[in-house]
């Protein structure tokens, strides 16, 4: 009782210590509940969008996922007869669901016999008695009832073997309108001839016929044609009938399957491993009962995917999110130590009342978890709709509309947020250790004035920093760190530190300048006290001499405008160099792979036919009667096609080249020089001069050739050198050519094929004696859609294989699970960022001026004007302000130059082409601006209305009481 009296006691008084400082409270609150949002929301959003993933894999109801089991037997052997199926019956009925861990939304089971012959009873109805009208199963259905109608007749009655006479059964509405069966009429199934034994044969009536209501619904796990071949009775009559045969199990228990469907709505991939596990019990037990139970469907795959893929991108988003979440907790932590400065003199008085330092270390972090309890709460309720945000995302703080998607709390949610919590609770923390061990005496000494350095460059954390940030940037530089980047090789985990040492980085150089600051303020304050002006002069000295007081806002000003401008210039990056990538791979807006072209005169002599390039063609595609040397329709002819606004012919192969007495395999790349600069994809590294100038040294001379630099210093030839070289298609012809310069890069050819040459389509046309032909590449408008294109290709007499349309490749790879809750979370930390050193910049303003009020009050007692003291605190704020903003770009694009290069994203094991080029986002950063600007406009208003509550003979009175 007595401890509960002191939580009681302690809470209260926690609670009071909040409400005497609501702003600050709510500013604390604030980052508490940005923190946990934003964590909380990448494992929502991974595990709603695997599960979307994983419906499309399984079974989807209404938009709400299903796991779907199948058992099945082939009764080969004759070892199952019905004490077997009631075994197995009960484990699936009533163990299975415990075992799966999963609620059982519906069940299914059919028996089938042995095929038979059916022959009519009566003679003269379907001709000679001995014409088989066809093979069919008996067979049952559970619940069948409930899925079916009647289209003529009756349900089958309930058959008693004691009774004998024949088994009454339904057929379906194509069976019965195929042999032509009619309600009433008798037969006799037989398993061999006519003319087997007795017990061999089956009376059977047909008593109705049945069409299923809807054959599309999850109780048809076989589909509903499977039972055209089934004369279908009721489970209970079949299986009375069955187990009166016990020696002709295998005959009437030949094949037997169940089907299970869970209720996986509340699936995440914390429980994947009890459902695997559980899977793998219920197989064991129902082998040992039936040991030739097979499992056709199983979940099994799908669900361990389903588990690597939410934990994988769940860490691999929360690592690149990891600067934007410490960032949080550092706006915490800053928030804490304003709380805790203006506390001081509270806890110096508790101290000297008797209490431990123990006592205000737990009051303090009472309160933190009262507050971390609130805001888990809060950042959990809106996780979702960060989520939702993610899935929306198109691009970096650009959306689009999307199926909605079912984000919802999960337990992998909650024990992040707790962790976030927690971490931000100590932070939160850790400035009132500090000064929970102040008398009232040193409490006075502290506040007179400020000696001491701050804890980290007592420690030199900011070196600590540094040293750890080049050890990451000599990992990355070297090669291996980034390896999982490049097709999925390497692992994550192998060096974690590679993933934030951006921000280490940051933060490294961000303290280092903190130590610079002082000395950058006194040389401005030696400046305005030249001046005639008061005010510059009286701002740069407090800035110069209270350094430890607005270190904090400074440094989260600079990281929060780094970090941002960072994390926007990656999105950008990335954003580019998925389309320069795909562009490249394609070379336009849409290829259309052009089939080859075969002579009339080398298929009669039975030569070699396929003239196509790039091995995308072969010869038996082709129209013999039609494919002639010239055939060609040509390519102008595509601009009649609605959309196609340029269109150019090329020619993608293998080539031998001999230099220095050796041979080298290579690439060349054939095209129409004259339409191929308005169609393909060229950027500025990618050669010397743009294409268009490329394109006219190829004009000058028609035998020219372009060849990339490394291969022209290697074969040590220069321009207007003469270079042999044997198509792959050439049949041993040589062609010549002569080199007129230099190319780096080209749409299509990838490091492994060089070297690479560009050439002349004419001219190798005009060589070879034939067409060449292999790819189109076409620049259409924004609206064209490949399906029409084809089509009106087609239309022009265009024989082609395919087109490939690199905007459609785009915007599937932008719909990438990964692609876009990584980018959402980057536009969410962008926004959430932005609007923290909005509100960190305003809490430092105010409660600077609230703290100052003794001074002000002094000054207007020595002659400043209100004015004057307005201007004064102003022009600290704006220089805080200024040199954060300056500082946070500069070190934001410094941070883009050093570290973006080498955050290249390939599907391959090396780095893709064309390489990555650095985008600064300057574009977006001007939003951040926008709302630091917004947080002066709103400093400035609160800064006239405080100034107007001054009142000069109260502060001088206040200040003669605390000091008195």
């Amino acid at each position: 009782m007595r401890l509960l009296d002191t939580v009681w006691g302690l809470t209260k008084l926690a609670i009071q210590r909040l409400r005497s400082d609501p702003w600050l409270s709510l500013g604390l609150t604030a980052g508490l509940i940005v923190a946990v949002m934003l964590t909380v929301s990448v494992p929502m959003y991974t595990e709603a969008a695997n599960n979307r993933l994983l419906q499309q894999e399984l079974v989807s109801v209404d938009r709400t996922l299903r796991i779907p089991y199948m058992f099945r037997a082939v009764n080969a052997s004759g070892a199952i007869g019905e004490p077997e199926l009631e075994v197995a019956d009960n484990l699936l009925d009533s163990q299975a669901p415990q075992l799966i861990g999963l609620p059982l939304e519906m069940s299914g089971f059919t028996v089938h016999s042995d095929y038979f012959g059916l022959y009519p009873v009566r003679e003269g109805t379907y001709g000679d008695r001995r014409d088989e009208l066809g093979r069919f199963k008996l067979g049952a259905l559970r619940a069948f009832e409930e899925h079916v109608h009647l289209v003529e007749g009756r349900w089958p009655a309930e058959h008693d073997p004691s009774m004998g006479g024949a088994l009454e059964v339904l057929v379906s509405q194509v069976t019965a309108d195929e042999a032509g069966f009619q309600i009433g009429e008798d037969y006799v199934m037989f398993r061999g001839i006519e003319t087997a034994e007795g017990g061999d044969q089956v009376p059977v009536r047909v008593v109705g016929i049945w069409e299923p209501k809807d054959p599309d619904s999850t109780y048809w796990f076989l589909a509903p044609s499977v039972y055209d071949g089934v004369l279908l009775m009721t489970e209970s009559s079949y299986r009375a009938f069955a187990s009166t045969r016990p020696d002709d199990t295998m005959l009437f228990y030949n094949y037997i399957a169940w089907y299970r469907l869970y209720d996986g709505t509340d699936l995440t991939a914390d429980r994947v491993s009890r459902i695997l596990r559980g899977t793998t019990i219920l197989k064991t037990r129902l082998t040992a009962v039936i040991p030739s139970v097979g499992f056709p469907l199983s979940p099994e795959n799908a669900l361990s995917r389903h588990q690597r893929s939410v934990r994988l991108q769940t860490t691999l988003m929360l690592a690149f999110g990891l600067p934007i979440i410490i960032l949080v907790l550092c706006f915490v932590a800053f928030v804490a130590s304003i709380a805790s400065s203006r506390r001081q003199g509270e806890l110096a008085v508790l101290r000297s009342r008797g209490y431990g330092t123990g006592h205000l270390v737990l009051l303090s972090g009472v309160g933190a978890l009262l507050l971390v309890a609130v805001s888990l709460a809060i950042g959990l309720l809106l996780g979702p709709y960060v989520g939702r945000l993610m899935w929306s995302t198109r691009s970096f703080l650009e959306f689009t509309g999307r199926e909605p998607l079912n984000v919802r709390i999960v337990p992998s949610s909650v024990r992040v947020g707790l962790l976030v919590g927690v971490l931000a609770a100590v932070v939160s923390i850790l400035p009132d250790l500090s000064s929970a061990g102040l008398t009232t005496v040193s409490y006075w000494q502290r506040t007179a004035r400020m000696t001491a350095k701050p804890w980290w460059q007592r420690y030199y954390l900011d070196v600590l920093l540094a040293l750890m940030a080049g050890y990451g940037y000599y990992m990355i530089v070297k090669g291996d760190a980034m390896e999982f980047l490049l097709g999925g090789t390497g692992s994550l985990f192998e060096n974690p530190l590679v993933l934030v040492t951006p921000f280490v980085f940051m933060l490294a150089v961000v303290l280092l300048f903190l130590r610079l600051v002082p000395l950058v303020f006194k040389a401005s304050s030696v400046g305005t006290g030249l001046l005639p002006n008061l005010v510059p002069f009286l701002a740069t000295r407090r800035l110069e001499r209270a350094s430890n007081r607005y270190s904090g806002v400074l440094m989260l000003l600079v990281l929060s405008v780094g970090l941002s401008l960072f994390t926007a210039s990656m999105a950008w990056t990335l954003d580019r160099n998925l389309r320069e990538r795909t562009y490249f791979q394609i070379g336009a807006d849409m290829s259309v792979q052009e089939m080859g072209v075969v002579l009339m005169g080398e298929m009669e002599s039975g030569g070699s036919s396929t003239l196509s390039g790039g091995g995308t063609s072969t010869s038996e595609d082709v129209d013999a009667g039609s494919a002639m040397a010239g055939a060609l329709v040509p390519v102008e002819e595509a601009l009649n096609v609605p959309g196609i606004e340029e269109a150019a012919r090329l020619y993608r192969g293998s080539v031998s080249v001999r230099t220095g007495g050796s041979a080298r395999k290579g690439t060349l790349v054939a095209l129409q020089r004259l339409y191929a600069p308005g169609v393909a994809f060229f950027r500025s590294d990618f050669g010397p001069q743009p294409l268009g100038t490329l394109m006219n040294a190829l004009a000058v001379h028609s035998d020219g050739v372009l060849v990339d630099p490394e291969f022209l210093s290697d074969s040590g030839l220069t321009v207007g050198d003469q270079l042999n070289m044997q198509l792959d298609i050439s049949q041993g012809r040589t062609v010549s050519f002569r080199v007129v310069g230099t190319v780096r890069m080209f749409p299509t050819v990838y490091r492994e094929d060089y070297p690479l040459f560009v050439a002349n389509l004419d001219y190798v046309t005009e060589q070879l004696g034939w067409p060449l032909t292999g790819l189109i590449w076409l620049s259409v408008d924004a609206g064209a859609a490949p399906e029409a294109v084809a089509e009106g290709l087609e239309a022009e007499g265009f024989a082609m294989r395919g087109v490939s349309d690199a905007r459609e490749m785009i915007s599937s790879e932008q719909s990438q699970l990964v692609r876009v809750g990584l980018f959402g979370f980057l536009s969410a930390g962008f926004v959430a960022t932005s609007l923290l050193s909005m509100l960190s910049l305003l809490i430092y303003s105010l409660t600077s001026f609230k703290e100052r009020y003794i001074q002000y009050g002094i000054l207007s007692a020595l002659g400043l004007t209100k004015g004057q003291i307005a201007s004064e605190f102003l022009a600290e704020q704006m220089g805080i302000l200024s040199m954060g903003i300056a500082a946070g770009t500069g070190l934001g694009a410094w941070a883009c130059a050093l570290f973006l290069p080498f955050f290249q994203v390939s599907t391959g094991e090396t780095a893709p082409m064309p390489p990555l080029i650095v985008e600064i986002a300057l574009r977006d950063i001007w939003k951040t601006y926008a709302v630091i600007g917004v947080s002066l406009v709103v400093l400035i208003v609160g800064t006239a209305r405080l100034l107007k509550s001054l009142r000069m003979f109260e502060a001088i009175k206040l200040g003669s009481q605390l000091t008195g």
